[in-house]
């Protein structure tokens, strides 16, 4: 946990990064050389030199900037290059290549010149280096991108995710897959094996691809759902899966609420299986004179994590394509609610903060099981709540005080 906190990194609006006030201070949670993420949620072409002086900002005060390159963006191939040259004189090294949220009106009246992030990355990777960029960040989407149809899409989605990866890499330019929001711990954790596997396979010989796992900063429960709503990802285990098992709301899972809910938990395992799984996560707990065992918290999530990797490992590549699925509409992407810094409405004022636990202990649990370090995998926090909150939640991972781990010191279980 410690780790992800680490590496974490965060996005930003250009207002927010331009506003009053040192930015240094207002990050100084992050360490020093970490990745900023800076939107571009404008459709303006003239937005651009927000962002320019966005990353020149970040970048005098010691990070990273990963600015976002919307292929929708640009009617000229020489807008692109003359920009990227902007760019890198801003001190940027590294671009989040997307589509844009018009790409597709944008494509249907003729204005723009490439048909979305991996059309800009097949013509112009190669530009890209020669110009100074030497990273690039590509969209991953856990539940499948729902312009292209969502989770019937996940197949379709990972296939255009590695053809970009194939660009990128046939250029020498090193990889990030920055992920959409996934409130579904298990969902994610089985993408992100998934994709470990078959795109590092693909970076064979050459540094691994890293990924930036996208999770909401603290956040009112009913922002969150609004948010989850207009992404189109699913909002079902908001705030937790361990919430829709725990049955009687003790904090406590028993094998029979693991059984009641299976459908609804989407686990893989099943029958003797998952009774198998259970045992090796539950931990003991004390109920009259008999000693039952029970799953926390901490124990649920290594259970998904585990159940995620195993189901994943499963299907190791992508099947052959059935012909090419392509962008049908567009869909806002949670850029969209980075705004500038702007305080929680009246509306949320008083309201419980939701925080990403079950997702984070998830995470924590693979990677500890995969022996994944913070320089592959780390968090990359949208600060929806605000970025005081945000940043306050990545000291809290530094430190490990969040999230809290239930510890059976008996069985030494977590």
């Amino acid at each position: 946990i410690a780790a992800l906190g680490a590496a974490a990194s965060v996005e930003l609006s250009p207002s927010e990064v331009l506003g009053d006030g040192s930015i240094a201070d207002r990050l100084s949670h992050l360490r020093a050389g970490s990745d900023v993420y800076v939107n571009m949620v404008k459709t303006s072409f003239e937005h651009f030199s927000e962002v320019a002086a966005a990353s020149a900002s970040l970048s005098a005060a010691g990070f990273r900037p990963i600015p976002h390159l919307p292929a929708s963006r640009f009617r000229a191939r020489g807008e692109l290059h003359e920009l990227v040259t902007r760019l890198v004189d801003s001190g940027v090294q590294q671009l989040l290549v997307v589509g844009g949220n018009d790409l597709r009106e944008r494509l249907a009246s003729g204005i723009c010149v490439y048909a979305g992030a991996g059309g800009l990355l097949q013509q112009e990777a190669d530009e890209l280096r020669r110009r100074g960029i030497r990273r690039v960040a590509l969209a991953g989407h856990p539940e499948g991108h729902p312009g292209l149809g969502g989770r019937s899409a996940e197949e379709a989605s990972m296939r255009l995710l590695e053809e970009k990866v194939d660009s990128c890499l046939q250029a020498h330019l090193e990889v990030v897959v920055a992920s959409q929001l996934s409130f579904d711990a298990r969902c994610l954790v089985a993408w992100l094996h998934r994709a470990r596997c078959l795109l590092n396979d693909r970076a064979a010989g050459s540094t691994n691809v890293q990924f930036h796992i996208g999770l909401p900063g603290p956040t009112p429960l009913a922002r969150l759902q609004r948010i989850a709503d207009i992404c189109e990802v699913s909002a079902h285990f908001i705030p937790s899966a361990f919430d829709v098992a725990d049955l009687d709301g003790d904090g406590l899972i028993s094998l029979e609420d693991v059984l009641e809910r299976l459908s609804a938990l989407e686990l893989a395992a099943t029958g003797d299986a998952l009774r198998q799984a259970w045992a090796r996560h539950a931990s003991v707990e004390q109920e009259g004179r008999g000693r039952l065992p029970r799953l926390r918290r901490g124990d649920f999530a290594r259970l998904l994590a585990a159940d995620a990797a195993a189901s994943a490992g499963q299907r190791a590549s992508t099947p052959p394509a059935e012909g090419r699925k392509t962008l049908q509409r567009s869909v806002p992407g949670p850029s969209t609610f980075v705004a500038g810094g702007a305080p929680l409405g009246a509306e949320d004022v008083g309201k419980t903060l939701v925080r990403p636990d079950e997702v984070v202990l998830a995470l924590a649990a693979y990677c500890e099981a995969e022996q994944v370090d913070g320089a592959e995998v780390a968090l990359n926090v949208f600060p929806f709540g605000g970025l005081p909150r945000a940043m306050a939640l990545v000291a809290e991972l530094k430190t490990g005080a969040w999230p809290e781990i239930d510890v059976d010191l008996e069985r030494g279980h977590s």
